[in-house]
């Protein structure tokens, strides 16, 4: 009886059924309260394995956390996100909406989305889209941006409101908004390759190579990747300048996918890239914002921050998937792939001179000599990271193109 409610009962219950009885509960009550069709008893028997308000914890830690998703700090590219700051900003979402939404499941998404696709793709902040989100400031946050951001996260929910055409009625949404776009600004360029990620990973490879292209022309035509990055804008600070310029190498990252899936070269060349990604993996001191105030936090510390899986059901998580994110020192390393693979296509697709045998080795050196720089706790045996094992597949793929 237990087994097949088990397959009958809603998500959330057979979730609490399940966990009750890796807990060792007696299968007696269980049936008894099956059969009695208390519901309540149910959704409150695992009530030992959420936060404390019955809800999946945060998906990253500053320090080795237990097995259980007890913590709710989140630090990304050098950030930290304060306790309550995620559903804080779910809570304060409704202004990013047509149509209200619950907050819980707005949470639930970007819980998954900064676990399992902003590692990898990584255009923006996330402690600044979130305090912007929950305060409904526009400076790096926007109803577009939130929408597209959703919509990848609903590819992957297992919940119906995210199956059911749930990411469908988000990227409409952030499309509905993309028509609109005036003048160039930082969370359109970062909306558009969010929609760019979400069309690709759909297998829409030619929609996500046009969307990625727009967005490298409104990073362009924000001067995003020159030096001079606070060209018309005199007086931002540093941690401003730093996210313009993660947004411009997560955006060339992206582009670079494209062109490698398609066949075809990037909007921008490198040599007209006059900033140098190396700068934030010098030693030197971040301006990251907490709460009102910005508080100067050393790179190298930021650096030593941990990720671990999130998963709906909240099951306890193995000490093996918690791991260091090392994020900047990640983030340089495929960027200076996504280099490569612009010099290379280039080469391909729009040769100055013939592509010999010799010229074709110097390349395949090229991308050997990449990959065996690759720091140890970046080795396949070495992480269960998803983002780090996409990049190795990433590389191969280079390889066999």
């Amino acid at each position: 009886m237990v087994i097949n409610s088990l397959c009958a009962l809603p998500e959330h219950e057979a979730t609490a059924l399940f966990h009750s009885l890796r807990r060792g509960e007696r299968l007696d009550s269980l049936a008894e309260a099956i059969n009695a069709g208390d519901t309540e008893k149910l959704r409150t028997l695992d009530t030992d394995l959420s936060g404390p308000s019955g809800t999946p914890g945060a998906t990253f830690h500053t320090q080795a956390p237990s097995t259980r998703n007890e913590s709710s700090r989140s630090p990304i590219e050098g950030e930290w996100h304060k306790p309550g700051n995620q559903s804080a900003a779910a809570e304060g979402s409704s202004s990013w909406f047509r149509i209200p939404q619950d907050a819980e499941f707005v949470d639930h998404l970007l819980n998954l989305y900064f676990s399992w696709s902003h590692p990898f793709f990584c255009f923006f902040s996330k402690d600044h889209f979130l305090r912007d989100m929950a305060r409904g400031s526009t400076k790096y946050c926007s109803a577009m941006l939130v929408n597209a951001v959703l919509s990848v996260a609903c590819q992957y929910s297992d919940r119906p409101a995210a199956r059911d055409r749930g990411g469908d009625y988000f990227f409409s949404e952030a499309q509905r908004h993309a028509e609109n776009i005036g003048a160039a600004d930082l969370t359109a360029v970062q909306a558009m390759a969010v929609m760019a990620v979400r069309e690709g990973s759909a297998g829409r490879d030619h929609i996500s190579y046009r969307l990625c292209g727009r967005a490298v022309r409104l990073a362009l035509e924000m001067g995003l990747h020159l030096a001079d990055t606070t060209a018309g804008e005199p007086n931002l600070r540093s941690s401003e300048i730093d996210i313009r310029k993660l947004t411009f190498w997560g955006v060339f990252n992206c582009e670079m996918i494209c062109c490698l899936a398609l066949g075809r070269i990037s909007s921008i060349p490198k040599n007209a890239i006059e900033i140098d990604k190396r700068r934030f993996l010098r030693p030197r001191t971040i301006l990251y914002p907490d709460s009102d105030m910005f508080t100067a936090l050393n790179s190298e510390k930021l650096d030593a921050l941990f990720w671990q899986p999130y998963e709906d059901a909240n099951l306890p998580v193995s000490p093996s998937a918690v791991q260091p994110m090392k994020c900047l020192l990640f983030h340089s390393h495929q960027s200076t792939l996504a280099e490569l693979i612009n010099d290379i296509n280039l080469n391909l697709y729009a040769p100055r001179e013939r592509f010999t045998p010799r010229r074709l080795a110097s390349a395949y050196n090229q991308y050997q000599q990449w990959y065996s720089e690759l720091p140890d706790m970046f080795q396949l045996q070495n992480t269960a990271m998803p983002h780090v094992i996409v990049l190795h597949m990433y590389y191969h793929q280079c390889v066999l193109q």
